[in-house]
């Protein structure tokens, strides 16, 4: 007699999860979405491989997913809200939920983040011709004005 999970990863659609999942940790809104997109796929085989793929932690809770996100990513760029918005969104199905974490992220990060953003992108914020360019262009990338105001005094000015 078979052993049952012998049996789940010979199938076709767990090999697909397999490969789709080994190239990063996935949040578990991806996978469902990647399940669902197979058409002829039962629900309880989609249970079962979802199932697997969360206890071996290649899975995650979207939850999870965000915060590892946020500590991998943005450690050393610099995002703002809208970007890591932007970047999350398609990842996770509960956007309420990715909102609150992102609040919370920006109250305790939002400084070290414009400035791991600015000192990136230093070069093309100091060929702009006024202070009032760069704090716009801060602005637009997602940073409070206050902030963006702040950190353009900090540039310096030797390229």
């Amino acid at each position: 007699m078979m052993n049952p999970s012998t049996n789940l990863k010979n199938n076709f659609y767990f090999k697909k999860i397999l490969k789709y999942c080994s190239l990063s940790i996935r949040s578990n809104f991806e996978v469902t979405k990647k399940l669902d997109s197979f058409e002829n796929i039962e629900e309880e085989l989609k249970k079962e491989i979802l199932n697997f793929f969360t206890k071996i932690n290649v899975v995650v809770s979207d939850e999870e997913f965000i915060n590892y996100y946020l500590q991998n990513l943005s450690g050393n760029k610099g995002y703002s809200y809208n970007q890591l918005y932007a970047k999350l969104g398609k990842k996770i199905g509960n956007q309420s939920l990715l909102r609150n974490i992102l609040k919370n992220f920006f109250k305790e990060n939002e400084i070290s983040q414009i400035q791991k953003f600015v000192e990136k992108n230093q070069r093309k914020l100091l060929r702009m011709d006024s202070d009032q360019k760069r704090i716009n262009y801060l602005i637009q990338r997602g940073f409070s004005y206050e902030l963006s105001k702040k950190s353009i005094k900090n540039i310096t000015y030797n390229i």
